[in-house]
């Protein structure tokens, strides 16, 4: 699990921008509380919004919190697993991290 963005609080349509950078959103409802995107065949990452907002419209929560962003295998759960980011490929824990780092602090 990464914890580096954990305290950043970032713009919610930033952090929407996401979906145009092969990011996928959850589908509970109209509310968007998570993020997903495949790293290879075999992993995905998670990135959890906090307090999330309402589908397509960012200015209901204009300020998102990413506490957590884990790593897991794609379409299996296995609360057992031992997963690094440090064993994945490095180009692709790059483009991760750069998806991320470039998400626009929310303004105060």
């Amino acid at each position: 699990m990464l914890t580096r963005f954990a305290n950043r609080v970032l713009n919610t349509a930033s952090v929407m921008g996401l979906a145009n950078k092969g990011w996928v959103s959850d589908e509970d409802g109209g509310w968007l509380s998570e993020y997903r995107k495949s790293l290879g065949e075999e992993h995905q990452v998670t990135v959890q919004l906090t307090p999330g907002t309402i589908k397509g419209n960012p200015t209901h929560e204009p300020r998102q919190k990413l506490p957590t962003v884990t790593l897991s295998e794609r379409n299996r759960y296995d609360p057992n697993a031992q997963l690094t980011f440090g064993s994945l490929d490095a180009i692709l824990v790059s483009e991760l991290l750069r998806d991320l780092e470039l998400l626009a602090p929310a303004k105060n």
